[in-house]
């Protein structure tokens, strides 16, 4: 299970709405949200593969780092498309 991390150069609050659209650009499925603490769960369309995403803005104000963790091994639903989005 490979977890991507990448720092974005926004505020956390930025980095999670951006996330809320891209989630729904890429026509996935937000399962769960939990704003305050940072942390998203998603699924593709068919519910056949998950993932957490978490944001650590670590003490920072001006940047906020996303790591992507699947939940499911051998199911991988960040594609080409998601990455580009991403910049992962």
């Amino acid at each position: 299970m490979e977890i991507k991390n990448r720092w974005f150069p926004y505020e956390k609050s930025i980095v999670i709405n951006a996330l809320y659209d891209t989630i729904e650009a890429l026509g996935l499925s937000l399962d769960s949200s939990n704003s305050v603490r940072g942390t998203l769960i998603v699924s593709d369309a068919q519910h056949t593969g998950s993932m957490r995403v978490a944001l650590d803005a670590a003490g920072h104000t001006d940047r906020t780092q996303v790591h992507i963790y699947p939940h499911d091994v051998g199911k991988n639903i960040i594609n080409a498309d998601c990455k580009i989005k991403l910049n992962m």
